[in-house]
C-alpha cells in the first residue's frame, strides 16, 4: 500500500506551501473510518482513498481537491456525517465530499425511466463545482485499474459500460485526454475482452515487425528541422487499442488498412514555430488531402489546441503528426480544469470558465425534457457530440456536432433566437433553416417575432438542446390545439340544444359525468378522443332537453391551429380548396384534411366534421398584398409557384427577385386576391408545395 510521504511528495511538485497539518488529519481521519473495511481484493480499504488523492495530486488539482479524494468515500461507506466533514475540514471541503457522495448513489445501469433521471442528477451533481468531477474521475480509474478483483461478471460488465458511455466522454470534454484513454481501455478490455487481445497483439506485432520505424523517422524528422535551425521535442507512440478498435468499427475496414497505427508529437516553444513546423513537413512530405485539422486556430470545447496532419513519410506509409506548443501538449493531456480549478479556486459560475459552457447546455437540455427517452437521448446528444465549428458574425465561436443545422446554431445562441429563427445568412448567402453548416462559416440568424418552432423542424435538427426546445413547445402548443380543438367539437354539440338552453350548467353536468373536473381538461380530453364524440351524443340525449331537428353548426376554423398538431394534412389528397374541404376526426390523432371527393376518407357516422381555412370575409372586398417566397432552385419551382397563384385566380400585379443563390430563390410577387378567405387560401397552397421553404405575408 502507498505511504503518506509518497502523496506529500506529489503535492509539494506543485504545491510548495501547503496545510500539511490538515492533510494529515484527513488521512488518519479516513483510515480509522475504514479500518474494518475490505475491498474486493483483499487490500485494506483505505488504499483506495489513498490512491485516488495520489491520482488527484498527479493530476495537479488544488488541495482541497485532493483532501476530498482522500474523504470521498467516508460518508457513503462509514458512519461519518457531512456535519462531521465541515466541522472537521471545512465548508468548502464539505461540499465537495458531498457532491462526489451524492454522483456515487446515482446508478446507470438500471431501467431507462431510472436511468434518464439518474443522468440528469449527475449533470446537476456536477453542476455546483467542475472539481467533483475531476475528484470522481481520479475514483473511476482507479476503481477501473482494480475491477478484474470483482468476483461478479455481471457487474464488471456494467461498471465498464457505464464508464465508457459516461465517465471516459466527460474526461473528453473537458480535455483529460491521458485520463479518457486510459479509461477507454481498461472498459473495452472488460466489455470486448477477445478483440482487445487480438488489437494488443497486432499492436505487438506490428511494432516487432517495425521495431526501428519509429525511432528512425524521429531521427529522420530531427535531420530535417536541424537543417531549418529548429529542435522540436518529438514524440511517438502507438494508438490504443480502443481507438484502433473504433476506427475498425467505423471505417468497417482490417487493422492492416489503418493508416494512424503510429502518431507522432512535434512540440515546438511558441504557436509561430508551430506553423513553420508545419510548412517543413508539408515541403518534404505529401500530405494526404482530408487529413489537415487546425485546432490552434479554432481550439475544440475543451480547450484543446494542436494542428494535425498526416503525411506519407520517411518510409512511405502514412503518419499522423500533431503540433503543439508545451502549454498546448500540458492541456491535452491532463486537461484545462485543473488549471483553472488550481488559479481560481471551486467552479462559482460555470459561465466563468468557457471550456464548461457545454455543462450549462446540458442542464438546461435536460430541464426542458419531459419523458425518460427525451432526457437520455437529448442530454447525450449535448454530452457526446461535437466536430463543427463556425462564427456569429461578432466573431464568437459556436461549437455543433457534425451535420448541425442553422437552427442548431440559432438554439445554441439563446432559446428566443431559436424559436423565433425563420432563416441565415451564412457567408453572406440567405440560407434556410435546412442547411448543414460547414466548419469556418459566418453565420448570422435571421429572425421574425412572429415565427415560432414547427413540428417539421424535429426532422433536421441535430443537438439535444435544439431538440429539447423544439419538443418543448409543441408540447405546450399540443394542449393548447387540442383544448382549442375539444372546445370547437364541444361546442358543435352544445349547439343542438334548443335555444335559451342553459349552456353552462350543460358544460358541468357533462365534465362531472365524465368524471372530469376542470373544463379545459374536459375539452382536451374530447380534443385527443379520450372523451368518445358517440358517448358525448348519447350524454346529450340522456339529458332529455328539447334538441334541434337540424342544428346550425359553423365550420371550424382552421387558420387557429398549427399544421402538424391537432389538424394534419392528409397525403392522399390535395386537401387545399376551401370550399371542397371536410375534417376526419381521428381519435389520439386529431383532424385530418381530406378533399371532399377523397376515397380514403372514412364512412364513420359523426366522424365528419365541416372545416374552413379562414374565418368568412366579405365576398365583394378584393386584397392586394405582397407574398415573400422562399422556393427552391430546381427546375419547375416558378411553374409550380405560378400554377398555384392561377389555380387559385390570384392576380400578380409585380414580382421581384431579391436573391439567387445556388440552392433557392428569394422574391416578393404582389398579387391581388378576391378577399381574405382567398388569401389565405393562396398562401396554404403555397406553402404545401414541396419547392417552397416559406411564405410571409409583407403587407
Amino acid at each position: 500500500m502507498l505511504r503518506q510521504f509518497q502523496l506529500i511528495e506529489e503535492i509539494q511538485k506543485y504545491i510548495p506551501e501547503f496545510d500539511e497539518a490538515l492533510l494529515n488529519r484527513a488521512y488518519y481521519f479516513a483510515q480509522n473510518a475504514h479500518k474494518k473495511q475490505k475491498r474486493a481484493s483483499g487490500e485494506a480499504y483505505f488504499s483506495h482513498p489513498l490512491t485516488v488523492a495520489l491520482i488527484a495530486a498527479k493530476m495537479r488539482l488544488d488541495f482541497p481537491s485532493v483532501v476530498t479524494a482522500l474523504l470521498h468515500d467516508t460518508v457513503e461507506d462509514t458512519s461519518v456525517t457531512i456535519e462531521t466533514i465541515q466541522i472537521m475540514f471545512g465548508a468548502e471541503i464539505a461540499t465537495l465530499v458531498e457532491g462526489v457522495t451524492k454522483i456515487r448513489k446515482i446508478r446507470f445501469s438500471s431501467q431507462e425511466t431510472r436511468k434518464s433521471e439518474n443522468l440528469r442528477k449527475f449533470i446537476l451533481a456536477l453542476s455546483g463545482d467542475i472539481r467533483v468531477l475531476l475528484v470522481k474521475l481520479c475514483d473511476r480509474l482507479h476503481n477501473m485499474r482494480t475491477l478484474y478483483h470483482i468476483p461478479d461478471p455481471k457487474k464488471r460488465h456494467s461498471i465498464a459500460t457505464e464508464t465508457l458511455e459516461i465517465f471516459a466522454v466527460l474526461a473528453s470534454r473537458i480535455g483529460l485526454q491521458t485520463v479518457q484513454e486510459e479509461l477507454e481501455d481498461l472498459a473495452f478490455a472488460e466489455l470486448h475482452p477477445n478483440d482487445h487481445q487480438c488489437i494488443t497483439q497486432k499492436i505487438k506485432e506490428f511494432c516487432a515487425k517495425d521495431e526501428t520505424v519509429v525511432e528512425k523517422t524521429i531521427h529522420s524528422f530531427n535531420t530535417m528541422f536541424r537543417e531549418m535551425n529548429m529542435f522540436p521535442r518529438i514524440i511517438g507512440r502507438n494508438k490504443t487499442p480502443y481507438s484502433i478498435w473504433s476506427k475498425l468499427q467505423k471505417h468497417r475496414t482490417q487493422f492492416e488498412h489503418l493508416m494512424d497505427i503510429v502518431a507522432f508529437r512535434i512540440i515546438l516553444p511558441d504557436i509561430e514555430n508551430c506553423y513553420r513546423a508545419l510548412g517543413i513537413l508539408h515541403t518534404h512530405f505529401p500530405m494526404i488531402p482530408g487529413r489537415f485539422k487546425d485546432y490552434i486556430s479554432t481550439p475544440k470545447p475543451n480547450g484543446y489546441r494542436s494542428i494535425h496532419t498526416t503525411v506519407l513519410g520517411p518510409f512511405q506509409k502514412p503518419i499522423e503528426i500533431q503540433i503543439r506548443t508545451e502549454e498546448m501538449d500540458n492541456t491535452a493531456q491532463n486537461g484545462k480544469c485543473s488549471h483553472w480549478v488550481y488559479k481560481k479556486g471551486h467552479l462559482a459560475d460555470l459561465g466563468e470558465a468557457e471550456h464548461y459552457q457545454w455543462l450549462t447546455g446540458v442542464l438546461e437540455v435536460s430541464e426542458n425534457a419531459t419523458t425518460p427517452e427525451e432526457i437520455l437521448s437529448n442530454t447525450q446528444l449535448e454530452i457526446f457530440k461535437e466536430g463543427t465549428f463556425c462564427f456569429t458574425p461578432c466573431g464568437d465561436l459556436i461549437s455543433l456536432p457534425e451535420e448541425a443545422t442553422v437552427i442548431d446554431f440559432a438554439y445554441a445562441i439563446h432559446t428566443r433566437v431559436g424559436d423565433s429563427c425563420v432563416g441565415a445568412r451564412i457567408d453572406g448567402h440567405l440560407m434556410p433553416l435546412r442547411t448543414v453548416l460547414q466548419s469556418g462559416s459566418c453565420v448570422e440568424i435571421i429572425t421574425d417575432p412572429n415565427q415560432h418552432p414547427s413540428v417539421l423542424w424535429e426532422q433536421f435538427a441535430v443537438t439535444g438542446k435544439a431538440k429539447a426546445c423544439i419538443k418543448k413547445f409543441i408540447r405546450t402548443q399540443e394542449k393548447t390545439e387540442f383544448v382549442l380543438l375539444g372546445q370547437n367539437l364541444l361546442r358543435r354539440q352544445l349547439a343542438r340544444f334548443e335555444k335559451g338552453a342553459n349552456y353552462k350548467n350543460i358544460t358541468s353536468y357533462l365534465i362531472k359525468s365524465f368524471g372530469y373536473t376542470k373544463q379545459r381538461h374536459f375539452k382536451e380530453a374530447i380534443g385527443r378522443g379520450h372523451v368518445k364524440l358517440s358517448d358525448l351524443e348519447q350524454k346529450i340525449q340522456n339529458m332529455k332537453l328539447p334538441l334541434k331537428n337540424f342544428p346550425e353548426q359553423s365550420p371550424i376554423n382552421l387558420s387557429n391551429f398549427m399544421l402538424g398538431i391537432a389538424v394534419h394534412q392528409a397525403e392522399c389528397c390535395n386537401a387545399t380548396e376551401q370550399n371542397r374541404i371536410i375534417g376526419e376526426f381521428v381519435p389520439g390523432h386529431g383532424l385530418v384534411i381530406h378533399t371532399r371527393t377523397c376515397v380514403d376518407v372514412k364512412q364513420e357516422q359523426g366522424q365528419h366534421i365541416d372545416v374552413v381555412w379562414e374565418k368568412n370575409a366579405p365576398e365583394n372586398t378584393k386584397v392586394e398584398t405582397q407574398l415573400r417566397i422562399i422556393m427552391l432552385n430546381q427546375p419547375g419551382s416558378f411553374a409550380m409557384t405560378f400554377d398555384t397563384l392561377r389555380d387559385k385566380d390570384a392576380r400578380i400585379l409585380n414580382i421581384k427577385i431579391m436573391q439567387k443563390t445556388f440552392e433557392f430563390f428569394d422574391i416578393v410577387t404582389e398579387i391581388q386576391v378576391e378577399n381574405e378567405k382567398c388569401l389565405a387560401a393562396v398562401i396554404a397552397s403555397l406553402r404545401m408545395c414541396p419547392r417552397i421553404q416559406s411564405v410571409e405575408k409583407q403587407k
